[in-house]
C-alpha cells in the first residue's frame, strides 16, 4: 500500500503541467561530506585528497580498557611522491588549553606489502594523559591521492577480545564506490551527511527562478532503524544570506519522496528559508554523536526532473470542513487532518492549507 501510494505521490507531484513539458528521470549518485562514509559491499576503499586528511578509525578511548588495533586492509597505492599512509593515535594533555597532538601520538606507518597490522598502543606516551586516546585515525601523508581499501578495524581489549568498529571519512577524502551499485552510506557524526550528484562532479541543484519541478525518490534496501532527514542548503532570495530546510524523514520508512518546490513552499514563511536556489541537497544524520556510527542501505535513487511553462503543480485552495475524507503529509505520511499551514494531499490531490 505504502508503494503504491508513494507513486500515486509522484504522479501528483508532476501533475497539472503543461502539454509542452519536457520529462526525464535519471539516476542519481551520492557524495560523502564530513563524518559520512559510502561503501559498497564489506570493504571501504578510500582517496586522499589532502595531506593529513583523515579516515576515523575510533573515537575517545582509553589504553586501561585497551591493548592495541588490529586492522586488515588491501590495495595500498601510494601518492606520485611515493608515500602513502599511516595510523595515528592521538590525544591532548590539556584539551582545552593545548593543540599539541605530536606530544602525545603513536604514529604506525601502513606497510602496502602487507595486508594486516596489529599494534599495541604505547602506555608510557599516553601515561601523562591518563591512559586517554582522543581518535585513531588513518592519515593520508602523500597529498598525492594515495588510495587504500579498508577490510576491517578492531580494537583489541587486554583479555584479547576484539571489539569491530566502522571507519567513516573526517574530511579530505574521498570514498571510492562501484558507481553501478547503491551504496551504504555510514553516519559516524551528528549532521553528518551524503549529498545527491547527478554525476561525480555534478551536484543536484534546484533554482526557484527556474521553470522546473524536480521530485527526488530514494528507496532503502530495508526499513531505517534511526531518524535521518533531508538536509536542504542554499541561498536566500536577494543572495544575501543562507536558506536551509530540513524535511523529516520517519523510522521504519522503506523510501521517501521529496518535491522540492513542494518542500520549499512549506518553509517560504520563514525568513531564514526564503530560498532562491537550492545547491546541496543531502539525507542527514539527527541523532547525536552517542548513537553513531549507524548506516542507511541505499537500493536506489532518482530525480524526476520536468520543466517547461506552468511546472508548480501545486493547486492553491482553501480547505473546507467537508473535504477531509485522508490526509497525507508531501512526505507520505498519513494524518488525521492538517495541524498547520502546509502542502498535504487530500482526495487525489495537492492541497495548500493556509
Amino acid at each position: 500500500m505504502k508503494k503504491i501510494f508513494t507513486l500515486l505521490a509522484m504522479a501528483l507531484c508532476l501533475a497539472n503541467t503543461s502539454a509542452n513539458a519536457e520529462v526525464k528521470t535519471v539516476n542519481l549518485l551520492f557524495k560523502a561530506g564530513w563524518n559520512c562514509s559510502l561503501k559498497t559491499g564489506d570493504a571501504l576503499t578510500v582517496k586522499g585528497n589532502a595531506l593529513y586528511a583523515a579516515l576515523k578509525l575510533s573515537g575517545e578511548i582509553n589504553t586501561k580498557d585497551y591493548k592495541g588495533y588490529k586492522l586488515v586492509y588491501s590495495d595500498v597505492v601510494a601518492g606520485a611522491d611515493g608515500k602513502a599512509f599511516q595510523v595515528v593515535a592521538s590525544t591532548r594533555k590539556h584539551p582545552e588549553i593545548s593543540d599539541n597532538y605530536d606530544a602525545w601520538a603513536q604514529y604506525n606507518p601502513i606497510d602496502a606489502a602487507q595486508t594486516e597490522m596489529v599494534v599495541d598502543f604505547d602506555p608510557t606516551l599516553f601515561a601523562e594523559c591518563d591512559g586517554r586516546i582522543a581518535e585513531v585515525d588513518i592519515q593520508d601523508v602523500s597529498n598525492n591521492n594515495p588510495m587504500i581499501t579498508v577490510k576491517s578495524f578492531a580494537l583489541i581489549k587486554h583479555d584479547g577480545t576484539e571489539v569491530a568498529l566502522t571507519p567513516s571519512i573526517v574530511w579530505g577524502m574521498d570514498a571510492v564506490v562501484d558507481e553501478t551499485i547503491p551504496p551504504t552510506i555510514v553516519y559516524s557524526g551528528q549532521w553528518a551527511g551524503a549529498q545527491l550528484m547527478l554525476s561525480n562532479t555534478e551536484a543536484l541543484t534546484y533554482d526557484v527562478s527556474e521553470e522546473k519541478q524536480i521530485v527526488v525518490n530514494v528507496e532503502f534496501a530495508e526499513p531505517t532503524a534511526k531518524p535521518i532527514q533531508w538536509c536542504l542548503d542554499g541561498k536566500q532570495v536577494g543572495g544575501e544570506g543562507e536558506a536551509h530546510a530540513w524535511p523529516a524523514i520517519a523510522v521504519g520508512s522503506t523510501e521517501t519522496t521529496l518535491d522540492l518546490s513542494a518542500a520549499l513552499a512549506t518553509s517560504a514563511e520563514k525568513a531564514e528559508n526564503n530560498f532562491s536556489k537550492v545547491e546541496k541537497i543531502n539525507l542527514q544524520n539527527p541523532n547525536a554523536d552517542a548513537e553513531c556510527p549507524f548506516s542507511v542501505n541505499i537500493k536506489k535513487a532518482t530525480a524526476t526532473i520536468r520543466t517547461g511553462a506552468d511546472v508548480s503543480g501545486i493547486d492553491d485552495m482553501q480547505i473546507t470542513a467537508d473535504k477531509t475524507p485522508s490526509w497525507y503529509t508531501i512526505q507520505g505520511v498519513k494524518v488525521a487532518k492538517p495541524s498547520k499551514t502546509g502542502i498535504y494531499i487530500s482526495n487525489g490531490r495537492k492541497v495548500v492549507v493556509k
